[in-house]
């Protein structure tokens, strides 16, 4: 689904590195008042459109996020590239790497 998906609202959270994996542009709420920082971080990313604090935010303006980036194609088209660009899907690899490299740290594999 999210492969085929135009763009996404989805809550702060994996999903949310999951769907730029993906170079899906992404609507953004906080579950949490002290998640703001992270979305304003993501927001200036060029790959999400924060909201804010969920409980916060009325649905009316969820619907007009939606609907705007809806009709603006070039816009997330822009997104996409950003979040393809910042998310480059090899994270775990790179991770895996890393703790092999310093658990055998005599091992030629690096």
């Amino acid at each position: 689904l999210m492969r085929e998906s135009g763009l996404a609202v989805t809550a702060m959270g994996t999903t949310v590195y999951e769907l730029a994996t993906l170079g899906v542009p992404t609507i953004l709420l906080s579950n949490y008042r002290q998640d703001r920082i992270d979305e304003v971080q993501l927001g200036n990313l060029g790959w999400v459109v924060p909201l804010g604090y969920h409980d916060g935010v009325q649905e009316e303006r969820i619907r007009e996020a939606v609907v705007s980036l809806w009709k603006d194609v070039d816009r997330r088209d822009r997104m996409s590239a950003a979040a393809l660009e910042a998310i480059d899907g090899k994270g775990a690899h790179r991770i895996s790497g890393e703790i092999h490299r310093i658990m055998f740290p005599d091992s030629p594999d690096h």
